[in-house]
């Protein structure tokens, strides 16, 4: 919010939470795609005025687009009625096109990234594994490494006794060894250990 800070309301301005199906220039612009000009909203009968914004007397905003979706708003405000005009709409248009092509851009640059490293971190993990003695070992290794991989607050492996259908407790994060350790399922329990050995899937639990 520049030029908020100016006027003594940057921070009420940034506090503000939008539902942008009840701001009519928001819903214009995403069913349009095109900007918005407003030479004066007190004649607008559209306008959505907050106590914030009741000096604004001209206004301008342009839909940042990635491909042909709506991820953001450029507003410009102004205390001058008719200050902004329909050549500056074109500029601010023009604007908007490229700050979304470089938000776009940066995205595509953080996913590679996040890929680059989660395969850096997957080839350590294994070498890792590779070099360790005994299952024990292993065991000891592979939460910690996991949480980093997968950004989780808690791992568990389990391990399954085929003959008796039971699934015990067998490695986890530190955070929860007192809880898992001495776990143990019932017999005939359905277990989702049991589920992802017979279907050889992973399973999503949203």
């Amino acid at each position: 919010c520049k030029g908020y800070d100016v006027l003594g309301t940057e921070e009420a301005m940034m506090a503000q939470v939008l539902d942008v199906t009840t701001v009519p220039s928001f819903t214009k612009m995403i069913a349009t795609k095109r900007p918005v000009l407003v030479y004066n909203p007190r004649y607008d009968v559209d306008w959505d005025n907050v106590p914030e914004s009741d000096w604004i007397r001209s206004y301008i905003s342009a839909p940042i687009l990635s491909g042909d979706q709506v991820i953001g708003f450029i507003n410009c405000d102004s205390d001058l009625e008719c200050f902004y005009n329909k050549a500056q709409l074109v500029d601010l248009e023009f604007f908007a096109v490229q700050a979304g092509v470089a938000i776009k851009n940066a995205q595509l640059y953080r996913d590679l990234w996040t890929i680059s490293e989660k395969l850096k971190l997957i080839n350590e993990i294994v070498q890792q594994v590779l070099a360790e003695k005994t299952i024990e070992d292993i065991l000891k290794l592979l939460p910690s490494k996991l949480e980093e991989l997968f950004d989780a607050r808690s791992i568990y492996i389990s391990k399954w006794d085929e003959i008796n259908h039971i699934a015990f407790g067998w490695a986890c994060s530190e955070n929860c060894k007192d809880d898992f350790s001495t776990f143990k399922s019932e017999i005939e329990e359905h277990t989702i250990t049991e589920h992802v050995l017979q279907t050889g899937k992973a399973v999503f639990i949203p």
